[in-house]
């Protein structure tokens, strides 16, 4: 999942360096920090695309960023961008786009993110819901941000919330780029469908939903959260597809329904399930 942590303008590497421990848990494969004209960044990793070249902080000499999320369709928008390419990840085609085509041209953004983008002017940015976390605070020697609010111990003031669907930058403040009742949720619908090819249309889409959130490295394990629920039942049923192994979990109380129905559900697709169980204690 990753998390990353810096400063603005002031460089305040001893914050990042104690930020960056704190957020340990969510990236525990590398940790980086870097010093850069406009500030200090920190990031601690979990590998996923691009294991043996996308380390973070990232550079191309001009501008930096550090990035924590997932673009679906980060090799469509880099078949766009022009090169030449350092990586095969996300994050630099993230980094490459605003730099091309500015922030306007986040809503090309498919994925849940949040990053920050130092270049010409500072960046930060949090998908259109909200699902990466963001945080930050302001105070007299600049804006600290971090994926937790553990991780801004370290400064003073007030932690506020980096809102769900916007971007800031240094020139303009908080820009809202997407809001939920933006959407026109019938408008691309087709109308007089027989009920069979709305039920094509609606398995289509989520298996289009379930397929491209399954984006790793070739050895990257995958996992499903199984409840043996009707929505967990059916996301591993479509995650299942195509793939030699997948994982299961579930966690839950001895003589608990969900570990009942998980299991039946693990058995029936095959997965290779792991139960972990509690009690009161």
């Amino acid at each position: 999942m990753c998390g990353f942590c810096g400063s603005t303008p002031n460089i305040d590497m001893n914050f990042v360096e104690q930020s960056v421990h704190k957020l340990h848990h969510r990236g525990p494969d590398e940790q980086g920090v870097m010093q850069t004209p406009l500030g200090a960044l920190g990031h601690a990793r979990l590998s996923i695309v691009d294991v043996a070249a996308s380390h973070q902080p990232m550079t191309d000499g001009q501008q930096w960023i550090v990035f924590n999320g997932e673009v679906y369709n980060f090799q469509s928008l880099r078949s766009q961008l022009s090169g030449p390419w350092r990586t095969q990840g996300d994050t630099e085609v993230v980094m490459r786009l605003i730099k091309e085509r500015g922030m306007e041209a986040i809503d090309a953004l498919d994925g849940m993110f949040a990053f920050v983008s130092f270049g010409d002017e500072v960046f930060l940015a949090r998908d259109a819901i909200g699902i990466k976390p963001l945080y930050y605070v302001k105070n007299d020697a600049g804006m600290f941000f971090a994926s937790e609010i553990k991780a801004l111990l370290y400064t003073h003031g007030d932690v506020q919330e980096f809102p769900a669907g916007h971007w800031w930058s240094t020139a303009r403040g908080f820009v809202r780029y997407f809001h939920i009742d933006d959407l026109q949720w019938n408008a691309s619908l087709p109308s007089n469908l027989a009920e069979s090819e709305y039920d094509e249309l609606i398995r289509s889409t989520l298996r289009r939903a379930v397929q491209k959130r399954l984006i790793a490295d070739p050895g990257i394990p995958v996992g499903v959260s199984l409840s043996g629920g009707l929505d967990s039942s059916l996301i591993t049923a479509l995650a299942r597809e195509g793939r030699d192994v997948l994982d299961t979990f579930v966690v839950g109380m001895e003589g608990s329904e969900d570990v009942a129905r998980s299991k039946e559900v693990a058995d029936a697709l095959s997965t290779r399930h792991h139960l972990y169980m509690y009690d009161f204690q």
